[in-house]
């Protein structure tokens, strides 16, 4: 009987593998069709908060920054999870602080509405 379960639980695993290689895998211009579309959705909400072009391009250029900063210490095998989450945040944060300080608070309010607006519809 103890046999039965072990096989059954190899067995679910086994599913389960085969479960999360199902996912289709995107060519390239798939994923940079949905890269500049994601930055395209990002632009439209910092402008519908009231950011003109050039705050817009600061806030990006930001966030581009950002981004790099957290892929490496993503890859950084010396670093444990626990370097790396409190690392990430510190990024987060420094982000954060900087965006704001472009955006005023008015702004980032109306801008975090937005993206829980946008959020809502594409759950």
């Amino acid at each position: 009987m103890i046999g039965s379960f072990a096989l059954l639980g190899n067995a679910q695993q086994i599913v389960s593998a085969e479960a999360a290689t199902d996912k289709p895998q995107l060519s390239k211009e798939e994923k940079q069709k949905q890269k500049e579309k994601k930055e395209a959705d990002q632009i439209a909400l910092y402008k519908a908060a009231g950011l003109n072009d050039e705050e817009v391009k600061k806030v990006m250029e930001i966030n581009a920054e950002a981004g790099k900063k957290s892929a490496e210490v993503r890859k950084d095998a010396s670093l444990t999870e626990d370097q790396k989450k409190e690392k990430l945040e510190a990024i987060r944060a420094e982000k954060n602080a900087k965006t704001k300080e472009i955006m005023g608070k008015e702004r980032t309010k109306k801008y975090n509405e937005l993206k829980k607006e946008k959020a809502a519809e594409t759950n």
